[in-house]
């Protein structure tokens, strides 16, 4: 997926619950907590986004690696020819 700027995104910031695998070897996610804003800067090369985050009123770096992360609205995609 790639995201422009101007994107409202949503993201997995933290979880509201865990639960444990049946082993008991390691702990998971179940409910998650969302984080939503707008992309102010893509730096698609390093899967790195700079969004302004309503929640927090502040940036937050979003790492496409270690998050998902999509797109709730995007802003028109306009593709250019190249000459």
């Amino acid at each position: 997926m790639y995201f422009l700027v101007g994107d409202l995104v949503k993201w997995v910031s933290e979880w509201h619950t865990y639960a444990a695998d049946p082993n008991g070897v390691s702990v998971n996610g179940e409910v998650p907590i969302y984080s939503y804003g707008i992309v102010l800067e893509s730096y698609m090369e390093k899967r790195i986004l700079v969004v302004y985050c309503s929640k927090l009123k502040m940036r937050q770096l979003v790492n496409l690696e270690l998050m998902d992360c999509e797109i709730i609205s995007a802003v028109e995609r306009q593709w250019k020819a190249k000459k």
